[in-house]
């Protein structure tokens, strides 16, 4: 081989054997986020960029940059945004006393064990302040002591409410990951529901999960209904007089990581389902129909997590993969649905649940990437 020649060859096709391309859109998009949240600025960001621009400038790989700019500049974009709105938000109206509040009922959820025991999400249209109506469609939450009496779908609006903005940065910051602009502290809320609507497949969702829940409460005991709710179902409000025991033994024996709702409780529940499903004689494209509903049901009647979230999406796109009969490869999926997220919501990035989740299945993925490389 030619040293000169190969010397010659682009930086993208150095490292395609050896980099996935998705990877790569994933890093630049972290980047992108990174710089601009430590520089406050992405025009300044993109000086950062210049070095890079200058080394490929020398290679033959115009398409590369442009790709990697693109990524780049996505990523600074995504978190400019998501970082102006929200700070944005709370010059005009945190610690300001606003008349009404309009909006739409989200989600309803109550903590026995919190002094706050009742946390309602709304997603306003309008805030009314003194003399002004200022149209603005972001998410708010209540606390409040005594049970606002509303129901998931339905138009309220709250008077006489004071948007408060914490003094824990950290609070703050897990607020806007959230997507979350501002709290409403208070002992009774001054809520009033101002209409229905008659179909809510939101409503549908949310009562059916919650009746699931306490269903399974009634027929089983205390503990073993917080440990389950807590792994399986991604329940956030479990007694902690029956959880924080087994939380500390985890924790003494560095295991506490199989306590956390993640992939390998999705991977459980489908290899289960998928045993089940292989004693039915019924045609191969019926089985895995009946597969991906299955754990599409699982993923809408159950709560979240970004490790959760991604086992999911891995699951939906290997499915659609062997459906069409495209070729799959665990690295670029999880590349694909790492960059989904951080454009989504960037600041996902500065969250040690997103670090841990991404870095571990990368790590794993690429592994297994070069192992199968190297035996081509």
């Amino acid at each position: 081989m030619n040293p000169t020649k190969h010397s010659e060859q682009p930086l993208l096709h150095l490292l395609s054997g050896n980099i996935p391309p998705f990877f790569a859109i994933a890093i630049f998009v972290a980047f992108g986020i990174w710089t601009t949240s430590y520089t406050g600025c992405l025009t300044i960001s993109l000086s950062v960029l210049a070095m890079l621009a200058f080394v490929l400038s020398n290679q033959n790989c115009k398409t590369c940059f442009i790709l990697f700019l693109a990524s780049f500049i996505a990523g600074g974009l995504a978190y400019s945004i998501q970082d102006q709105g929200f700070k944005n938000f709370q010059e005009l109206f945190s610690g300001k006393k606003v008349q009404k509040i309009y909006g739409v009922i989200k989600d309803v959820n109550k903590d026995p064990h919190k002094q706050f025991k009742y946390k309602t999400l709304i997603e306003t249209s309008t805030i009314q302040t003194s003399g002004e109506n200022i149209n603005v469609s972001r998410k708010i939450l209540l606390f409040s002591q005594e049970n606002p009496n509303v129901d998931v779908g339905d138009f309220v609006h709250l008077t006489n409410s004071q948007l408060s903005q914490s003094r824990n940065k950290s609070f703050n910051r897990y607020l806007e990951k959230e997507n979350i602009y501002g709290t409403v502290f208070t002992k009774k809320a001054n809520i009033s529901v101002t209409g229905k609507p008659a179909h809510s497949l939101s409503r549908y969702i949310w009562h059916t999960k919650n009746t699931i829940l306490k269903k399974i409460e009634q027929k089983i005991s205390p503990f073993v209904f917080s440990v389950f709710a807590s792994i399986f179902l991604g329940y956030k409000h479990a007694a902690p007089k029956y959880t924080n025991p087994i939380k500390r033994s985890f924790l003494l024996w560095g295991i506490s990581h199989y306590l956390a709702r993640s992939g390998l409780h999705l991977v459980i529940f489908l290899l289960l389902w998928s045993f089940f499903l292989h004693l039915i004689p019924i045609p191969w494209r019926i089985r895995e129909t009946i597969f991906i509903l299955i754990c599409v049901s699982y993923f809408c009647l159950s709560w979240t997590s970004i490790s959760f979230f991604r086992a999911f999406g891995v699951f939906i796109i290997c499915k659609i993969n062997s459906f069409t009969g495209l070729q799959t490869n665990l690295f670029h999926i999880i590349s694909l649905i790492a960059t989904i997220v951080l454009l989504y919501n960037p600041i996902t990035l500065f969250f040690l649940d997103f670090q841990l989740s991404f870095a571990l299945s990368c790590a794993l993925a690429w592994l297994s990437f070069f192992v199968g490389h190297s035996h081509r």
